[in-house]
């Protein structure tokens, strides 16, 4: 063979690898796709189970839950420093942040609580 058709396949060779790679990369990105819908799903899975045992029902994964629930009110009690340091209280109506010496929610129109 000559050199020039030795080139030839080479090129040839090298334009497949490429075409490899660009569908390899579409393949991964197809596959981590499907692999963020499956942890939607999951995510979607859990909060009901926890939604379940806030309501009493045990769905056999109190212990996680209940460990969830700790992670809850350590957030809770983060945010109200946060709202404290603010000088804020959260609306008893809709829940939306709202001045200390707000009289009624800027959003909802419920009376504030003193």
């Amino acid at each position: 063979m000559s050199f020039i058709d030795n080139l030839k396949r080479t090129g040839k060779n090298i334009a497949q690898k490429t075409s490899d790679v660009v569908e390899i990369q579409k393949l991964n990105l197809a596959i981590s796709q499907e692999k963020e819908k499956v942890k939607k799903i999951y995510s979607q899975v859990g909060e009901e189970v926890y939604r379940q045992f806030i309501l009493g029902n045990d769905l056999g994964f109190s212990d996680k839950c209940s460990e969830i629930a700790g992670y809850e009110a350590k957030i809770e009690e983060l945010q109200n420093k946060i709202m404290n340091l603010k000088n804020t209280k959260k609306c008893g109506g809709c829940g939306a942040e709202i001045s200390d010496d707000a009289a009624f929610c800027p959003k909802c129109g419920t009376k504030a609580s003193s």
